[in-house]
């Protein structure tokens, strides 16, 4: 494992590890290697070996049972889609994951006909894009890219930008309830602009969630989101 000089050798080898972890190198419930065992793959001494280990241990990864060894607890994130279907701060948080919401981008755009035909938009309509990062216990999970009529959601970006949950923010600041969602899910690879935001490897599988949020038939907003595959599984309710 090469050294980066910018980062403590335990960080990366608990970074390297809590990656097999994501891509299911290595199970829930399995035994993770012994410390003579990770000390030889990673060329290291058993000190760093246990630092990497407990920073795992604390993000609750992996659990250590005295006179066994240390075992994965992770599980993938199942996010049940219907049409009440909420946000991922709405799910995550009642789980007890600690969700942190980081804006990566925002803007005005009036040139992109494809979303306007998405919200039912007059070519031209001034649309308001907001480019989140949604990070689950210190790791990035997905993009999410919020687009909402601008005249319509005004100071949609500052009321957003606390990190508040975008459901929380219309019921709160313009009285409005989502109550129904249209879904359709596909996949990509991730490119390197990706890769490098939420902290993959370029190829690596992603969810495509595209949504439609509505109020009865009104629609008012829709998201695009690219999600990382080894942190979140879906399942449909229909």
């Amino acid at each position: 494992m090469e050294l980066k000089e910018n980062k403590p050798l335990y960080q990366q080898i608990a970074t390297k590890i809590q990656s097999d972890i994501y891509m299911g190198k290595y199970k829930p419930e399995q035994q993770l290697p012994t410390e003579t065992e990770l000390c030889e793959r990673f060329s290291v001494s058993k000190i760093t070996i246990r630092k990497a280990i407990q920073i795992l241990v604390d993000k609750s990864l992996l659990k250590k049972i005295r006179g066994k060894g240390t075992f994965v607890l992770y599980r993938k994130e199942n996010m049940t889609l219907g049409k009440n279907s909420l946000g991922f701060n709405d799910f995550l948080a009642p789980k007890g994951h600690k969700t942190d919401v980081q804006i990566l981008k925002t803007s005005i755009i009036n040139e992109d006909n494809q979303i306007n035909r998405k919200l039912h938009l007059s070519s031209g309509t001034n649309i308001t894009l907001i480019s989140r990062l949604i990070v689950e216990d210190d790791s990035p999970v997905a993009i999410d890219n919020i687009y909402v009529e601008t005249e319509r959601f005004p100071k949609i970006i500052e009321n957003l930008s606390n990190k508040k949950s975008l459901y929380e923010v219309l019921k709160n600041e313009y009285q409005i309830n989502i109550n129904k969602s249209n879904l359709k899910i596909n996949g990509i690879v991730a490119n390197a602009h990706m890769a490098n935001i939420l902290q993959c490897t370029m190829g690596d599988p992603l969810f495509v969630l595209d949504k439609i949020s509505l109020v009865d038939d009104d629609i008012i907003h829709y998201s695009k989101s690219f999600v990382r595959c080894d942190r979140v599984e879906y399942s449909f309710s229909i």
